[in-house]
């Protein structure tokens, strides 16, 4: 085998670790422990509003929780639904406050540099393992975006023993980056350490989709998708 060429099972091997870190790194930034949902970790920066009482599927009652920032170092606003059962959060709409950041860094007057993480939205629905009371998140929208700014003067200078060339320009990009990833759990059940243990990985194929198609989740017990989804076709 030539160095430096892949092996398509190599290949293989690089989307299943990959994709299995980006899943992990997914699930644990969407903890509600985690520091991101601060309307959760340090909810006395908020004011939260009882909104009400809905039934849920399995007839328990859902209390909804509004919520909005109280102190300048809140970043979001929307809404908790609380499990009347054992007051788990099953459900959380947030979106940033008008004015709000999610973080970023701003050089412009020195370095010419600014970025800014100006969209961070999602809805994350966790539902209860009843195997063991504790709760996995079953669907997650999230939406995340950031505003790019690079004003700078670049400089090129070929150096030799005759006469130096030199090229100078100013580079200027001014972007907004938009990521958008859903997660959806289709079945969640508890499996025996041996037989984990004697798994073995197999090779497996993406399905890439060009556009929504309502019989990939004909066998699965899931939740509507969201119009979003329904609307999703794949620019050519």
């Amino acid at each position: 085998m030539l160095k430096g060429f892949a092996t398509k099972k190599q290949k293989v091997r690089t989307n299943l670790s990959s994709t299995k870190f980006f899943v992990n790194f997914f699930l644990n930034k969407q903890n509600p422990s985690a520091g991101k949902l601060d309307f959760i970790t340090n909810y006395k920066y908020y004011d939260f509003v009882y909104e009400g009482a809905e039934l849920s599927p399995d007839n328990n009652f859902i209390y909804i929780l509004s919520f909005k920032p109280r102190k300048g170092k809140a970043k979001y606003q929307g809404k908790l639904y609380i499990s009347e059962d054992d007051f788990a959060i099953v459900r959380t709409d947030y979106a940033l406050a008008q004015g709000k950041k999610a973080g970023g860094v701003n050089l412009k007057l020195i370095l010419g540099v600014k970025v800014l993480e100006d969209l961070s939205k999602g809805t994350l629905i966790y539902k209860k393992n009843e195997s063991d009371e504790t709760y996995y998140l079953q669907y997650a929208s999230v939406e995340e975006g950031q505003y790019i700014y690079l004003n700078r003067p670049l400089k090129f200078i070929e150096l030799s023993n005759q006469d130096k060339d030199v090229v100078e320009f100013d580079l200027k990009i001014e972007l907004n980056s938009i990521e958008r990833i859903e997660f959806l759990t289709m079945a969640n059940e508890e499996i025996d350490q041996k037989i984990i243990n004697g798994i073995q990985e197999q090779d497996f194929k993406y399905i890439n989709l060009k556009k929504y198609d309502p019989t990939i989740w004909k066998q699965y017990g899931v939740i509507e998708p969201v119009e979003e989804m329904k609307r999703f076709q794949a620019m050519e």
